[in-house]
């Protein structure tokens, strides 16, 4: 989620559950990969085995800073999936 930047502005990786609406929002550095792949590393220490279930699939649009994501996520048992225009979704491995 990124508002208007002037420049060096923060901004927030939102993670939000399909079903129950729940929120998890982290501020992080900027809009690149190694901001969102340092976010998901936080975010495994903070859950640790639960990280899983917990986050069963994430899906991320095709923008750059989510370039790395299936690399940060290989060690788990989340899947991702990249949207695609018209509403299509495909896997990480499409």
């Amino acid at each position: 989620m990124v508002g208007k930047k002037s420049g060096g502005d923060d901004v927030l990786l939102t993670l939000v559950e399909r079903k129950t609406r729940d929120t998890i929002s982290q501020k992080i550095d900027g809009k690149d990969p190694d901001s969102v792949d340092y976010a998901i590393k936080r975010l495994i220490d903070r859950f640790g085995p639960l990280f899983g279930r917990v986050f069963r699939t994430i899906t991320a649009d095709n923008g750059s800073e989510f370039s790395s994501l299936t690399n940060s996520l290989k060690d788990q048992a989340t899947h991702v999936y990249y949207t695609h225009p018209y509403g299509r979704l495909g896997t990480a491995d499409e």
